[in-house]
């Protein structure tokens, strides 16, 4: 053997050598990263992203033990998702969805990351698993709560339908929470998604069959086959039970009408042992459920008990008290304590609650009878405030409120006239009964309102309930604007409801309440007992302890306004005032001179009501 032999010997040998150590290296390295050390991830390439690639699991591993080890900084996180960008393209379904998901947990919210994601994600989404659609789901409801992916989330709608039966009980439940979530709602998805839950609901846990409750009641899907084997699995894992889902389950409930006194008095036991751990948020949440569910004396206990917590929280939010009060009121007050305690924080707080709580408290009143005059004079001062943000259903509400407990102010529902009047066309057929009944009740004629209502009811007949039929009709009466063929019309109309009875005329008599905490959603409406004519209030004639300096509430300017035979512009010495020369400004440009049947007696037509003498 040659020299020459022995040194290509030597060199294949070391080149072997090489080879193998290169193989173990690569395998240490693999070794080491799949047991993701804390130690060995902080001397690699943990903390630069800029050097990883989209090739294999590097870029979406080293993003989830960023996230496992505790080191998800925002300017970290931030470096990964404009690394992600530029990788993005190249990137496989698995790493889009688990690292869509990482983002969302790092609640990671920058627009190009988002941007890059509506870009390669729907034409990829048949070939995402359903662990992968269910991560995408999830993540788009969690990375900007605030936006709505519209888009997106419809073309998932199409997407999981055919891939349901491979799904699992966890992700279904994400999928339907997200899409309540996200508010899109999808018919024909949830149908499938609660087939597929009747065929296999044992796989569902606590989390999951409270998450499939909140998003079918979130619509307010009627699936009865949903229900049973939902409150039966809830019944079977009833040891699993936590303050989280036992309040989102009897939330559901609630919205949804779902009785079962099996169930709802396992979660009033829960509740009651619960009660001195519940935050001011939780105490809410149980308050509204079991309201909506009107148990009577079988919750009593549980309304003490969530209304001593309540007290023991201190003072609360004006948003959470208004939705307490209504809550108490719905369910006829069943803690006199907690009801005597938020009628004393109402006051208070009534300079800082919203236009949603000023209705949810007015509506309250009205539920519970309780005629404050006073306060609620102070609340016709501060409605008028908020009248732009009140939603269509709310300024019925208001005015509903009002004439329900007998209180008669014209300048109020002089004000809620015109704004109604200028957005008549998103009412609906209730709340334009709603007000047809309440200004006929208090007998405060506004003409420009009542003829826009009867042009609305011309296409909303076919479509209105028996209760809404008795609202228009005896509004109408009231105004004596009832022609005979508006009145053939509603006759045929009840007709349809009632084909095989009479109508029943008590209707409007019995007891019940419109839902409040819903604004702008139509409400579950019963007008309950009202008081008779003789018992209105005129609150403008009402003189308080300290009379109010605004003129907003000034009997001089209803009765300047809307009472007076003079035309609106001579209004005498208050020219200068800003609402005044609104209010001046809106009646001229409502009709400018008052006419013949405008000067009349605001009083019930045809009832020979004498005017009051001015003041």
């Amino acid at each position: 053997v040659g020299p020459v032999h022995v040194a290509l010997r030597t060199a294949k040998v070391k080149r072997q050598r090489v080879v193998a150590y290169n193989r173990w290296s690569a395998k240490t390295v693999e070794r080491v990263e799949s047991e993701g050390s804390e130690e060995t991830l902080r001397q690699g390439r943990l903390f630069v992203p800029e050097q990883l690639r989209s090739s294999g699991t590097e870029f979406r591993d080293h993003l989830q033990r960023l996230l496992q080890f505790g080191y998800a900084t925002p300017d970290l996180v931030q470096r990964y998702a404009d690394k992600f960008v530029v990788l993005s393209a190249a990137m496989d379904p698995a790493g889009l969805a688990v690292t869509m998901n990482c983002f969302a947990r790092a609640a990671c919210r920058d627009p190009a990351l988002l941007n890059a994601y509506s870009r390669c994600l729907p034409g990829r989404l048949p070939q995402f698993t359903p662990t992968g659609l269910a991560q995408v789901c999830n993540a788009l409801t969690k990375m900007d709560p605030d936006k709505k992916h519209l888009a997106l989330m419809r073309r998932l709608g199409e997407e999981i339908p055919h891939k349901l039966p491979h799904f699992s009980g966890h992700n279904m439940a994400l999928v339907a929470h997200a899409f309540a979530r996200q508010d899109v709602k999808d018919p024909l998805l949830f149908d499938d998604i609660a087939d597929e839950f009747c065929s296999r609901p044992e796989e569902f846990s606590v989390q999951g069959l409270a998450m499939m409750a909140h998003a079918y009641s979130h619509f307010g899907f009627r699936v009865p086959r949903l229900w049973p084997p939902l409150l039966e699995g809830v019944l079977d894992q009833q040891d699993e039970l936590n303050p989280v889902a036992t309040l989102t389950l009897v939330s559901a409930m609630g919205t949804s009408r779902v009785r079962s006194d099996t169930v709802l008095d396992l979660f009033t036991d829960l509740m009651v042992e619960w009660a001195p751990d519940l935050t001011l948020k939780q105490c809410q949440t149980a308050l509204a459920g079991y309201a909506r569910l009107n148990r009577g004396e079988r919750d009593q206990r549980l309304f003490q008990a969530v209304g001593t917590r309540i007290r023991e929280l201190g003072p609360m939010p004006p948003d959470v008290c208004a939705s307490v009060f209504h809550s108490m009121a719905k369910a006829g007050a069943r803690d006199n304590q907690l009801l005597a305690y938020i009628l004393d924080e109402i006051p208070k707080l009534l300079p800082v609650f919203d236009h949603q709580s000023l209705v949810s408290i007015v509506h309250s009143y009205a539920l519970l009878q309780h005629r404050d005059v006073p306060l609620l004079t102070k609340l016709a001062r501060r409605i008028p405030q908020e009248l732009p943000q009140l939603t269509s259903q709310g300024l019925a509400m208001v005015a509903y409120s009002y004439a329900k407990l007998g209180i008669r102010s014209e300048i109020l529902f002089y004000l809620l006239a015109r704004e109604a009047q200028n957005r008549l066309g998103g009412f609906s057929a209730q709340g334009i009964g709603m007000l047809i009944w309440s200004f006929g009740r208090l007998s405060i004629p506004n003409e420009p309102l009542l003829r826009e209502c009867l042009k609305q009811l011309e296409f909303l007949i076919p479509s209105l309930s028996e209760l809404e039929v008795h609202l228009v009709r005896d509004g109408l009466a009231a105004q004596g604007a009832m022609s005979d063929e508006l009145s053939d019309r509603l006759d045929e109309r009840m007709q349809q409801l009632r084909p095989y009875g009479t109508p029943n005329e008590d209707l409007v008599q019995r007891t019940g309440g419109l839902r409040a905490d819903d604004d702008g959603k139509d409400a579950d409406l019963e007008l309950g007992d009202v008081p008779e004519s003789a018992d209105i209030v005129d609150m403008e004639d009402q003189q308080g302890e300290d009379p109010p300096p605004d003129p907003l509430v000034s009997r001089v300017m209803v009765r300047s306004s809307l009472a007076s035979e003079k035309p609106p512009a001579q209004l005498g010495d208050d020219e200068g005032d800003d609402i005044l020369g609104l209010v001046r400004r809106s009646a001229e440009a409502a009709g400018g001179e008052p006419t013949d049947e405008g000067k009349k007696d605001p009083g019930t037509p045809g009832r020979g009501r004498k005017r009051r003498p001015r003041s």
